[in-house]
């Protein structure tokens, strides 16, 4: 669900999600949950909120960058949702994990992606950084 304001981004916003969905389900187990939907909103305590089978994002500036938080989301459904892990005791049962898992799968997804490339608009910028 989004608004006109950032439709040209959200336009793929079900093939992120589906995707992602596969992806975990392949390497972690089935999705917990009969379906998942995802919010634009106001939200401006960070890029995303995660709630089994729901998240909010808030305002995005370019479609990778939804993509990755979508995909951040949604992992969430796997760890700490599903297992019930307690994030606020053990954050590394949730954020970790479901960091690591997103990280595997940006990669898979957008082989050569450089990492100046997604924080810096300018060339020149990005090039004093060390690449991966």
């Amino acid at each position: 669900m989004f608004t006109d304001q950032e439709a040209r981004l959200w336009k793929d916003a079900i093939s992120y999600i589906n995707n992602a969905i596969w992806n975990f389900s392949v390497w972690i187990g089935d999705y917990p949950y009969d379906n998942f939907t995802a919010v634009q909103s106001a939200l401006s305590a960070g890029l995303g909120m995660e709630y089994p089978g729901l998240t909010v994002i808030g305002h995005v500036e370019d479609p990778y960058i939804l993509d990755k938080v979508m995909v951040h989301e949604v992992c969430h459904s796997w760890f700490y949702s599903a297992l019930g892990s307690d994030e606020r005791r053990f954050p590394f049962l949730d954020e970790s994990i479901t960091s690591a898992y997103e990280s595997r799968y940006m990669d898979e997804r957008y082989p050569g992606k450089k990492l100046w490339e997604i924080y810096f608009k300018k060339h020149r910028t990005g090039k004093v950084l060390p690449h991966r």
